[in-house]
Formats: structure tokens, sequence, C-alpha cells
């Protein structure tokens, strides 16, 4: 509040009041005009930078409802199994509009929020607030092992998730997380025992004849105990990262020793605690011709033995 300083002459006398000095009192009051003004100016900034950040945070809140909001209109509809316009026909509203609301640019109103949340059998609050897709990660869990994260089709049937090899530093870091688990591309094959399976890029030539660049498509093991020897594994452990071994179960020491099929790699432990995953080689897919990939690895093999040959020569 601007505040004016108004001075009275209580004497009763007539007071001669000169110039100078009435210029320097009207520069009191203009003074402290001047100073209640800044004091005003300020409060009224600070009230208007604290109102600046409550409307920034409600539209970064409603932003938010929006994007959680179109994200699960679009899953809905599509594990419905309906198109837009099916959809938009139930409702009773254009194409167009439902084709809105799944891209965040139509925003519906309360009456239409809760017709969506009717048909869809969805509460507004989970609509707006939670990500449904995660409905469709599942956890596999077992005394034994560590926690499973899989995913599912719209028929209810598990996906095979591919696991490339330029991916496995993520994996290493975010198997156990659904989220990530759901963004790796995924593969259907028909007719599979039951169980959980997933498919890993393998690399090297450790495993050969098995080509690098093949996928093996392997069922998650649930215990290990139920490890069997000279079977194929595809083991993740932090140290080694994603590896396709032999192995040899060793209970009684909780470790299990990891061999290669090509004989110039020695073989190593690794003790139970490390597994982080472990899954049985169930079949794989090459993207090569594998009559040519064993040519190529025994003629690689027959020049190997060759260059050694030529050493020991040398040395006798």
């Amino acid at each position: 509040m601007i505040r004016y300083l108004i001075l009275k002459n209580t004497s009763g006398i007539p007071q001669k009041t000169s110039c100078k000095r009435l210029k320097a009192s009207q520069r009191d009051v203009r003074f402290a005009i001047i100073i209640d003004f800044c004091l005003v100016f300020r409060h009224l900034l600070t009230n208007f930078t604290t109102f600046a950040v409550e409307t920034r945070f409600i539209a970064s809140l409603l932003k938010l409802f929006k994007m959680m909001l179109s994200q699960n209109l679009q899953y809905l509809r599509r594990k419905s199994g309906h198109s837009q316009q099916e959809i938009a026909d139930r409702l009773e509203i254009p194409r167009t509009t439902w084709s809105g609301y799944e891209l965040g640019k139509v925003e519906p109103n309360i009456g239409m929020l809760q017709r969506i949340s009717t048909y869809f059998n969805q509460s507004i609050d989970r609509l707006l607030n939670q990500r449904i897709d995660h409905d469709a990660h599942e956890i596999a869990r077992n005394d034994h092992m560590r926690v499973l994260a899989i995913t599912m089709d719209q028929d209810q049937r598990q996906n095979i998730e591919l696991v490339y090899s330029k991916a496995e530093a993520g994996y290493l870091d975010s198997f156990q997380d659904p989220e990530y688990i759901g963004e790796l591309p995924k593969m259907y094959i028909p007719n599979l025992p039951s169980g959980s399976y997933r498919a890993f890029e393998i690399h090297g030539d450790s495993m050969l004849p098995m080509p690098s660049g093949s996928l093996v498509v392997s069922k998650y093991v649930e215990s290990l105990s139920d490890l069997k020897d000279d079977k194929t594994y595809i083991i993740i452990t932090q140290r080694d990262g994603i590896v396709y071994k032999r192995v040899r179960n060793h209970k009684d020491q909780k470790c299990l020793t990891a061999v290669s099929d090509n004989e110039s790699y020695p073989p190593y432990t690794i003790s139970y605690s490390d597994i982080q995953e472990i899954w049985r080689y169930h079949a794989h897919i090459v993207y090569s011709d594998a009559r040519q990939q064993k040519a190529d690895w025994l003629q690689e093999t027959v020049m190997d033995m060759q260059k050694k040959l030529a050493a020991m020569d040398k040395k006798l």
C-alpha cells in the first residue's frame, strides 16, 4: 500500500516556510512514496513468481495426464482387437475424435471419460495415473532364481523376446524391469512346450560349429537343481555377461563348470551366487549357410594346426 506523508501545522501560529524548506519536504514525500512503491512491487513480483511456478507445475501435470491417457487408450483399444472406427461407433463419437484421444491432441470431457471408463472397465484414476500396459508384464518367482519379467500378446500367449548382442549391456542392467522387457523385439513360435522362452544372439567362435550371430531360443530354468550335465545353456552373469556354454553342475559345491565346444577355450567355474538367469537350449536360428560355416571352421582349424606344426618344427 502506498502511504502519503501529510505535514500539519498544530501550533496555530502562521509560519513562514522558505522555498528551500518546502522543496525539501516535497522531496521527503516523494522519497517515501518511491520506497513504498518498491515494496509493493516486490510483493507483487514475489506473488507473480509463485503463481508462475504453480501454473507451470499444473501445466506439466496436465500434460502428464494427457500423455498417460493417450498411451492407455491406445493399449486398451489394441488389446480389445477393435479398430478406431469400431471403438468410436460404440462411444458414438467420430473416428477422428477417438484418434485425437489416442494421439493426445484432443482431451475428452468428464462425461466422455466416464463412458470410456465404463466401456473398458477401468477407473478414471487408472486411465490418468497408471500405465495399464504394465498389466501385461507378469513376474515369475522362485526361491532359487531371480525375478523373471515376461510379456504376453493380445491372445494371452507368452512372447519370445529377442536379446541381440548389441543390447547385452542394457539387458544386464534391466532384465528385471518389466518396461525394458516390454520394449524388446518379440517373435512367436507355435507348438512350444509350456514354459517361458527367450532368444539370445550369440557371438564368437567358442561354441563352433554353431556360427556367431545365431539366435539361441532357450527355455527359462526355474531352479539350478534342474541343470543337466553336458547340456547347453545361456548363462547370465554380471562378470561374463551373456554366454552360451555346455555345463557341468556341482550341486555340493554350489557352482557349475562352463565348457566351450571349441577346445581352444578353457573351461571355467561359475558360482551359483553369480548367476542371475539361466536358460536351457531349445532351438537355434542360423542366418547363414550352415554347411559353409562348418567348412570355413574346418579350414580355419586345419590352418591353425599347420601353423602350430610349423612352429614346433622350428623349435626342433
